[in-house]
């Protein structure tokens, strides 16, 4: 009896040993997806804000460039006045800083010296200063465009060339602005997709 006593026991902890090694291997297998879900997560994580980061250079890089050829555009081949030229310059700028401002946070992350969930607030932060930026780029530009078919009606002093001039001024601002829309869209969409993964990846690791 004692002896049949000691065996069941005795099997009690085999199976328990048993049982501790299987659930030690599952634990290594699930630490070792998890793992795996990291390092490709850093690697699409990289990828994607090497992209955003590129077309932002892009961006800066055509704003620079409009602003440094604006009074020769509109001061020597259209004719406007300096007033509207200063104020055009001063617009262009203002938009330049809104940009740097923008993406500055993303400029200066670092994957070697940041956690990777801490790349969620940056990229969030951006998600809304896009849709924000954009809202205000709107009301920037309406009174501009006002102050652009009055300037062209006192260099023309003609409301049929004022009209022609301005309608082609308009539409040219509707495509560039359906343009940047387009852009936006686009970059917003990614945005939140990339948000989505990181936040499953997130959820897995409080399981």
């Amino acid at each position: 009896m004692e002896d049949s006593k000691q065996l069941n026991i005795k099997d009690l902890q085999d199976d328990f040993n048993a049982l501790k090694e299987e659930l030690k291997a599952l634990k290594q297998r699930l630490n070792d997806n998890i793992a795996l879900d990291e390092r490709q997560l850093i690697r699409s994580s990289k990828s994607h804000l090497n992209r955003i980061k590129s077309k932002s250079f892009v961006l800066l890089a055509v704003g620079a460039i409009a602003t440094v050829l604006c009074p020769l555009i509109f001061l020597e081949v259209l004719k406007h006045s300096y007033a509207f030229v200063i104020v055009t310059c001063i617009m262009l700028a203002f938009c330049l800083f809104d940009l740097v401002t923008m993406y500055w946070d993303m400029w200066r992350f670092d994957f070697t010296s940041q956690n990777i969930l801490s790349c969620s607030s940056i990229l969030s932060k951006l998600k809304k200063d896009i849709i924000s930026k954009e809202k205000r780029g709107i009301f920037i530009i309406i009174p501009w465009f006002i102050y652009y078919v009055v300037d062209t009606y006192f260099r023309t002093g003609d409301y049929i060339t004022t009209a022609i001039i301005s309608s082609f001024g308009f539409v040219g601002g509707v495509i560039g602005f359906l343009i940047g829309r387009s852009h936006n869209k686009k970059q917003i969409d990614s945005i939140t997709d990339y948000l989505t993964d990181l936040e499953e990846f997130k959820q897995s690791l409080k399981k």
